[in-house]
């Protein structure tokens, strides 16, 4: 029965990470081991923040963008606590996860992840 129990409980967690998605950390234990990364996803993702500006090619603090399971899109997001507002410096889709067709979809998956994000940010 507990076998069971579990099964559904990964079942669930698969379906609803199949149908958010989740910014995630550039320090990220997923995201840091860039070996797992491009083994998991075939994706390289570089911390450029100490890249010169006009060599960075995803932004200063870009986030991937986990959806399913695939890394979609890297965003270079910026606070602006004065305004509380978050800034999305530049989007870039990446990887094979976001096909054209799909991006729509994705794009508000993306945005209701920063919505998210925003209201936890600029929490007071």
């Amino acid at each position: 029965m507990v076998k069971l129990y579990q099964a559904w409980l990964v079942g669930l967690f698969a379906m609803l990470c199949a149908l958010s998605a989740h910014a995630v950390s550039p320090f990220d234990p997923l995201i840091i081991q860039r070996k797992r990364t491009e083994l998991f996803f075939d994706y390289g993702h570089r911390f450029e923040a100490y890249v010169p500006r006009a060599k960075r090619v995803f932004g200063y603090f870009a986030l991937p963008v986990v959806a399913g399971d695939n890394i979609v899109a890297a965003l270079d997001l910026k606070t602006d606590r004065k305004n509380r507002k978050l800034l999305v410096q530049k989007w870039s889709w990446v990887g094979t996860g976001a096909p054209r067709g799909a991006r729509k979809d994705l794009k508000r998956r993306i945005e209701e992840e920063l919505h998210r994000f925003e209201r936890f940010q600029l929490a007071e």
